[in-house]
């Protein structure tokens, strides 16, 4: 005990207590002192890079993707039908109060057209595998949706045929027919502009409702083509196939990668409605020329790179929001995937400089593994460079810790793993650029008697030029057939000729867009 006493009494004594503040003092300066040149490096190394990104003209706020607004009677969006999806109320709301201000208008708009949302989807491959819309599936879903207790059978009523299957499709889609005939009145208006709610804080918060409301509506109208077309109504048919693309090109100037993901789906539709006539020899010469004129203005390569800006401009003012605002420390558990306490408290305990360090990484990263072979200004993709990135890109993000070092955790949770984007970008603009041709081979079909030997044969008469495949920027490979039709392919994202030849996997046939060929085909004989 003495022994203690005395130890207790060294240590706590007026010249080890002096010495300990000292010392305290010491090491807070020197924390202080690291906080600041950490803080002085990230922000002079943000400020270098930003003059660098300005120069190369990238954009850094999502504002400057935003598009105008325009006048309500000038606009598609703000139709009576359409008008509620942007109707908010002002937040904060009061208990119990709903976002939106017309809650039946709301409900009427989301809820309409579902029973298409869940319509005969498996196994299904369209023009893509040379399959019409098949209406007698169509038609028993329509029939057990509207009355549920009713057993769904596989089997089509004996003596019934197409002709009726197609009429009794027409007939079910009847109770849409009001809304579609509102929504292609608006559509005579000169601008189509949905009021999204730009100005939310946190850029990842935007609501966008409308999307699957214009999915759902082109799938009504690509269903009612197909019926239409084998009632022999063809105009009726063209209608429907050019409004579709209207619906596809309402969504055009979104500054959003599902909005433009959404854009090649709906534009998909359109093609099957048109595969669809071809295959029949139904459309006739000037349906034929309209339909080329309304591909030809499709640049979906190029448009891509609107709302790949814009993602990247939503990730960096994440991350300016991160280190600017007192809720940042939320923001970044919110994007975590929860609300960890020590995310937390680790993030108000780093120097701001880091997070000047991370933007700066979001950046380099985004440069080293995102943009390599994509080309917009040519209007291709290169997918074996988009794939070698894609593959450094995951195992960059492999070790956690080197992760926080090296100022990669931001860029780990903004950044999209975008190779299937660039995928489906050149697959929709291939199958625009096969619809070309297929249109301009009818026509010479119809003018000549048969389609001919080789493409150059549609030049300048059926086309000003040809149009390249978009992967290696040869033209697309085309074959006559012995039955009269023809093949048009690309050699697809593993840039090898396959000959034609369409690769699919699992237990649905799904086709494989990684393997095999792009290929435009009809039905054999």
């Amino acid at each position: 005990m003495p022994t203690f006493v005395r130890l207790f009494r060294w240590c706590f004594s007026w010249r080890m207590l002096r010495r300990g503040l000292i010392g305290l003092a010491a090491l807070l300066t020197l924390i202080a002192l690291c906080y600041a040149v950490v803080n002085w490096r990230g922000q002079r190394a943000w400020a270098a890079y930003k003059t660098k990104l300005d120069a190369r003209g990238i954009r850094l706020h999502l504002k400057a993707f935003i598009p105008p607004p325009v006048p309500d009677d000038q606009n598609f969006a703000m139709t009576p039908f359409l008008a509620p999806l942007f109707d908010f109320n002002p937040t904060p709301l009061k208990p119990g109060e709903s976002r939106w201000r017309d809650t039946n208008g709301f409900k009427r708009v989301s809820e309409f057209a579902t029973v298409v949302g869940s319509g005969p989807s498996e196994g299904r491959q369209g023009w893509r595998a040379g399959q019409k819309t098949e209406l007698a599936e169509w038609l028993r879903h329509l029939q057990h949706e509207k009355n549920k207790s009713a057993t769904p059978t596989n089997a089509q009523p004996a003596g019934v045929d197409d002709k009726a299957v197609a009429a009794a499709v027409m007939e079910a889609f009847q109770e849409f027919r009001p809304v579609l005939e509102e929504l292609r009145e608006a559509s005579h208006r000169p601008h189509a502009r949905f009021n999204v709610r730009y100005d939310e804080e946190n850029p990842w918060a935007i609501l966008l409702p409308h999307l699957a409301v214009v999915n759902r509506t082109s799938r009504v109208l690509e269903v009612r083509a197909a019926a239409e077309l084998a009632l022999g109504k063809t105009e009726a048919a063209c209608e429907d196939v050019n409004f579709i693309l209207y619906l596809a090109d309402s969504v055009k100037e979104e500054p959003f990668l599902i909005s433009y993901l959404l854009r090649v789906a709906v534009m998909d539709q359109a093609l099957q409605a048109v595969w669809e006539g071809l295959a029949g020899r139904q459309w006739t010469e000037a349906q034929l020329q309209d339909f080329q004129a309304r591909l030809r203005d499709l640049t979906l390569i190029r448009d891509l790179e609107q709302p790949m800006g814009a993602e990247r401009a939503a990730g960096d003012e994440t991350i300016a929001h991160l280190r600017e605002r007192p809720d940042g420390a939320r923001l970044f558990t919110e994007l975590g995937g929860g609300n960890n306490f020590v995310d937390a408290l680790l993030f108000h305990l780093a120097p701001r400089g880091w997070i000047y360090q991370e933007q700066v990484s979001y950046h380099q990263i985004y440069d080293q593994f995102i943009l390599p072979g994509y080309d917009p200004a040519a209007g291709m993709i290169h997918p074996a460079i988009i794939e070698a990135s894609a593959k450094s890109f995951e195992k960059l993000f492999g070790d956690t810790a080197a992760n926080c070092w090296e100022h990669r955790l931001m860029a780990r949770l903004l950044l999209p793993a975008v190779s299937r984007c660039y995928q489906k970008s050149a697959r929709a603009q291939t199958g625009v650029n096969e619809a070309i041709l297929a249109c301009a081979l009818e026509r010479h079909r119809l003018a000549n008697g048969r389609v001919p030997d080789s493409l150059e044969a549609l030049v300048p008469r059926f086309l000003p030029k040809l149009p390249p495949d978009v992967l290696t920027g040869e033209p697309l490979k085309y074959r006559r057939l012995d039955d009269g039709q023809f093949l048009i392919y690309s050699v697809g994202w593993n840039e090898k000729d396959d000959g034609g030849v369409v690769v699919s996997t699992g237990k649905n046939k799904v086709l494989d867009a990684a393997q095999g060929d792009w290929v435009w085909q009809y039905p054999g004989k």
